[in-house]
């Protein structure tokens, strides 16, 4: 059940991605500042782990539910960017150590552009 609730949520996170990679590469190509990402990808985010609880414990919506295997540890994704956050604000992370982490991460992302059939 774990595993089925993972792949709801990596996909939910997956329909998303887009707008999450757009504000990634905003962040690193310095289109916008790490205020600006932070509150930007917090405001994206939360509101799609809400969506992610809410439809797990939906049992119509799992009895319909179609798993997309390229969305496969997407929403793992976000929530590490997420977390790595706590870290800048307790400065064990410095926000270049941020956007370098990110460079890496964001060739990675690339492969969940997918366009939908």
């Amino acid at each position: 059940m774990k595993q089925y609730q993972a792949f709801i949520e990596d996909q939910i996170f997956w329909t998303k991605r887009l707008k999450f990679l757009a504000l990634l590469f905003d962040f690193i190509s310095a289109k916008i500042d790490y205020d600006d990402f932070e509150t930007q990808f917090s405001l994206l985010f939360n509101p799609t782990r809400k969506e992610t609880f809410t439809l797990t414990k939906d049992v119509s919506y799992i009895e319909k539910f179609q798993h997309i295997p390229e969305s496969e540890n997407f929403g793992r994704y976000m929530t590490s960017i997420y977390r790595r956050f706590e870290d800048v604000d307790g400065e064990e992370c410095t926000e270049q150590g941020l956007k370098d982490y990110l460079m890496k991460l964001f060739l990675l992302l690339q492969n969940f552009q997918i366009e939908e059939k």
